[in-house]
C-alpha cells in the first residue's frame, strides 16, 4: 500500500468536487448561480454547492454522527447524504418526485434509511413512508389505513421503539365551522395520525384532533370569503387558506411515541404541543396555545441570557417537537415564531431552536421553563419547516446528556450546530437565503436536517468517466466506506480476470488478490468524485477498484479504453436511478 501511495505522488490527481465555499456575500449575490449546484463527470446527479460561515472543526462531533442528511423539497432533488467531516457528497437520488425528511431509524435492531415520498399539495401531501436497507433497496413501504381514506402526509415518518411507524394525515370531513366564521355545513381538513405495524401494515391506533379540540382553539383565521376550492393565504394567517380542500384548524406536523406508550403531538395552528394518552386519545396536557395548562417559571437570568426571548411559552407555528430524556421532561423543537420569512431579524421575531424543561410531577401545578434558544447568525425568520436535534443523535429517548445541537432553519436553506451553552460551531448554507421566500420560491429548503451515523453498501458498482488524455473521474454513489481508489492498467481488456462490479461471490478481497496485474498506484478518496491524471505513459485499458479503511476491495468499475481521440464518458446508471422503479 505504501508503495502505491509513493507512486501516486508521481501522477497528478486532484479533487473533482467543487470546494465548499466561504463567501457569504458572493453566495448571496448569485456569484455561483441562483441555486448553486455542481455536476459530475462520472454520474448524472447534481448536488448543492455548500457555503459556510463559521466552522470550528475541533468541536464537530463527527465520530458519533458521521453523515448529514438533507432532503430538498422539489422534483428531481430527493435525499442527499454528505460526509460530516468535509461536507462532501456521499449519496443522492433525484428519482423522487417529492421527498421529505430522510434520516436513519432502527427496526428490530437494524438501521434503515427512511424518508417520506409522494405528491405535494399546499400545506400537506399524500404518499408513503419508505425504509431502505444498507443496499438502498426497499425493505418496507408503509401508508395509512381505515378508517382514514388518504395516504400518509409528508410531516412525519417516525419509527417507534415498538417497531411501528407514526404517520400524519389531513382528512377532509364535513364539520360545523361557524365558531371560526365558517358555515354550519363546511369542510374541515382534520389533523389525524395513525400508528402502523411496519411488518404487517396493520393500523394499531388512530387519532384525530377534531375529536378533542374545537376549531376555535386555532390561531389560523377563517374568513367569510372562504372557498374550499382555493388554497391561498396571506402571510399573517388570514385569507382563504386551505390544506387539501378543507380549513386547516390544527395542522399536525410532528409525532413521537414515548416509553409510556403516549404521544407527543405538535399542532402548529394551535401553537401548542399536546401530550396524548396512548389508550384513550385524550389530551393529558396542553403546552401553550389557548388551552395551555402550564405556568412559565423561566428565571430572569435565563431570559437575560437569551436576548429577545419571550419565555418558555412565547413560541408559535412550531415544528419537530421531541422529548430527549427518559424522564420525558426535556423537549426540543423549532420555533418558527412568526408567519414571515426574512433575514437580519432582531428582537423576539426571529425563528430559533428551543430547549425547554417541563415538570408534571404535580398535576395541579404544571410548570415549564426555557433552558436555551439557538438562533441563526444571519437573523433568520422562517415561515415554514425547521428542526432541532441533540447531538449525538439518539434513535429514541435516552438518558444521555445533550452535548450539542443541530438546528435547521427550514425554508431558509441553512443549518447550524451549537454547543449546549449556545456557542456557534458551524453554520452551513445549501442555497442562498431569500427574504420573503416560501414554498415554490426561487431557492430550495429542507424540512428537517439530520446528523447521524450511516453505512451504505450499494448493489451497483462504482462509476468511472475517462478522457483520452488520461484523465479519470471515479465515484460510487451511496458507498460510505470508500477510503482509496486503486488504478489498474493493461494492454488488453482480457487481461482483467475479474468481472466488473462487486468482488467475486460478494466477498471482499485484498487488493493484491484482485487481478494478476500489479496496481499502477492508489489515491485517497477526495470528495464524491475523485479526479486522477494518469500522465503520458498511460496504458490503453484501465479499471479502478474501491478500497475500504482495511485495504480490502469492496467494488470496482468498468474497464475503460484510453486509446481513442475523443472524450469517453462511462456511467453506471444504476448509481443514480436505482430506486426509481421500486417505489409504489
Amino acid at each position: 500500500m505504501l508503495v502505491w501511495l509513493l507512486v501516486a505522488a508521481l501522477a497528478g490527481f486532484a479533487q473533482a468536487d467543487h470546494d465548499v465555499l466561504h463567501d457569504f456575500e458572493g453566495y448571496q449575490n448569485g456569484k455561483y448561480g441562483v441555486v448553486p449546484k455542481q455536476t459530475y463527470h462520472s454520474s448524472d446527479i447534481t448536488s448543492p454547492i455548500l457555503n459556510y460561515g463559521e466552522w470550528q472543526k475541533k468541536l464537530i462531533l463527527s465520530d458519533y454522527s458521521n453523515h448529514l442528511f438533507l432532503t430538498l423539497d422539489h422534483a428531481g432533488a430527493g435525499p442527499y447524504v454528505f460526509r460530516d467531516d468535509d461536507l462532501s457528497l456521499v449519496y443522492a437520488d433525484p428519482s423522487f418526485d417529492y421527498a421529505m425528511s430522510a434520516r436513519v431509524q432502527v427496526v428490530q435492531g437494524k438501521q434503515y434509511l427512511t424518508l417520506w415520498h409522494g405528491a405535494l399539495n399546499r400545506g400537506d401531501s399524500q404518499g408513503f413512508c419508505v425504509l431502505f436497507d444498507e443496499h438502498y433497496q426497499v425493505a418496507f413501504n408503509v401508508t395509512l389505513g381505515p378508517p382514514l381514506t388518504v395516504d400518509a402526509d409528508m410531516h412525519e415518518c417516525e419509527v417507534t421503539r415498538d417497531d411501528t411507524v407514526l404517520l400524519t394525515a389531513y382528512q377532509d370531513k364535513k364539520f360545523d365551522l361557524s365558531s371560526v366564521g365558517g358555515k354550519v355545513e363546511d369542510v374541515l381538513a382534520d389533523s389525524c395520525f395513525q400508528e402502523i405495524d411496519i411488518a404487517e401494515g396493520k393500523v394499531l391506533f388512530t387519532w384525530c384532533a377534531s375529536d378533542h379540540f374545537r376549531p376555535d382553539a386555532t390561531f389560523w383565521n377563517y374568513t367569510s370569503t372562504f372557498d374550499a376550492k382555493r388554497s391561498t393565504s396571506n402571510d399573517d394567517g388570514t385569507g382563504p387558506y386551505a390544506t387539501s380542500s378543507g380549513f386547516d384548524a390544527y395542522h399536525i406536523n410532528s409525532l413521537q411515541k414515548t416509553a409510556e406508550g403516549n404521544y407527543l403531538v405538535s399542532l402548529r395552528n394551535l401553537k401548542a404541543l399536546v401530550y396524548i394518552d396512548g389508550k384513550t386519545g385524550t389530551p393529558i396536557w396542553n403546552l401553550n396555545g389557548k388551552l395551555n395548562d402550564f405556568k412559565d417559571v423561566t428565571s430572569p437570568e435565563v431570559l437575560a441570557a437569551n436576548e429577545g426571548s419571550e419565555g418558555a411559552l412565547g413560541f408559535g407555528w412550531q415544528h419537530d417537537a421531541r422529548f430527549w430524556d427518559n424522564a420525558i421532561s426535556k423537549i426540543t423543537f423549532f420555533d418558527n415564531h412568526d408567519l414571515t420569512t426574512q433575514l437580519d431579524c432582531t428582537g423576539s421575531s426571529c425563528s430559533r431552536g428551543r430547549e425547554i424543561r417541563i415538570n408534571t410531577s404535580d398535576p395541579e401545578n404544571l410548570t415549564v421553563e426555557l433552558t436555551r434558544e439557538y438562533r441563526s447568525p444571519h437573523g433568520l425568520q422562517s415561515v415554514i419547516f425547521g428542526s432541532m436535534h441533540p447531538l449525538p443523535y439518539p434513535h429514541g429517548p435516552t438518558a444521555s446528556a445533550l452535548r450539542q445541537f443541530l438546528v435547521s432553519f427550514g425554508v431558509n436553506a441553512e443549518f447550524a450546530e451549537y454547543t449546549s451553552d449556545g456557542q456557534l460551531i458551524r453554520d452551513v448554507q445549501y442555497s442562498p437565503l431569500y427574504p420573503g421566500h416560501s414554498v415554490g420560491g426561487v431557492g430550495v429548503q429542507s424540512s428537517r436536517v439530520y446528523k447521524q451515523s450511516w453505512t451504505g453498501d450499494p448493489i451497483w458498482p462504482p462509476s468511472i468517466a475517462a478522457h483520452s488524455n488520461g484523465t479519470l473521474w471515479v465515484s460510487w454513489n451511496g458507498a460510505t466506506e470508500v477510503r482509496e481508489w486503486v488504478i489498474y492498467g493493461a494492454d488488453t481488456k482480457a487481461s482483467f480476470s475479474e468481472p466488473e462490479g462487486r468482488p467475486r461471490s460478494g466477498h471482499r478481497q485484498t487488493s493484491g488478490m484482485m487481478y494478476p496485474l500489479k496496481p499502477l498506484f492508489a489515491v485517497a478518496r477526495e470528495g464524491f468524485e475523485t479526479k486522477v491524471e494518469l500522465g503520458p505513459q498511460r496504458p490503453p485499458y484501465v479499471k479502478v477498484a474501491a478500497l475500504d479503511v482495511e485495504g480490502e476491495v469492496i467494488g470496482y468499475t468498468k474497464t475503460v479504453w484510453l486509446g481513442g481521440d475523443v472524450s469517453l464518458r462511462y456511467q453506471d446508471t444504476l448509481s443514480y436511478v436505482a430506486l426509481s422503479g421500486l417505489l409504489v
